[in-house]
């Protein structure tokens, strides 16, 4: 995928595009992992950036099909849940999000 290609690249701007393109598709449609893996894609893109509430929108996602599909006790929910953690925990140390710490339950993640 290009949005993936770019990322490695460090080439964040036109990763991000690609991805919000990957999932504006898989939206329309896919509702399974692969749009959980673009949420996520995306998710790392807006991180690289520094947009980490878009971010967190796009990992609460992605937890929430993981969780749903996989379980929330699969290597795949648990490691979106600690992307978010330690988003959140980043971004308290720098006061960008003022949320509470999440729990592994999707049903628990606050609204964005």
């Amino acid at each position: 995928n290009l949005g993936s290609l770019h990322y490695n690249q460090k080439s964040f701007e036109p990763a991000l595009e690609f991805h919000k393109k990957a999932v504006e598709i898989l939206e329309k449609g896919d509702q399974g992992l692969p749009l959980a893996k673009s949420y996520s894609n995306l998710a790392l893109a807006f991180m690289q950036l520094g947009y980490n509430m878009e971010a967190l929108a796009y990992l609460k996602k992605c937890l929430i099909i993981e969780s749903k599909i996989l379980g929330e006790d699969s290597g795949e929910a648990k490691t979106t849940q600690f992307r978010i953690n330690k988003l959140i925990s980043k971004s308290r140390s720098s006061d960008n999000i003022k949320t509470p710490r999440l729990k592994a339950n999707p049903t628990s993640l606050p609204e964005l």
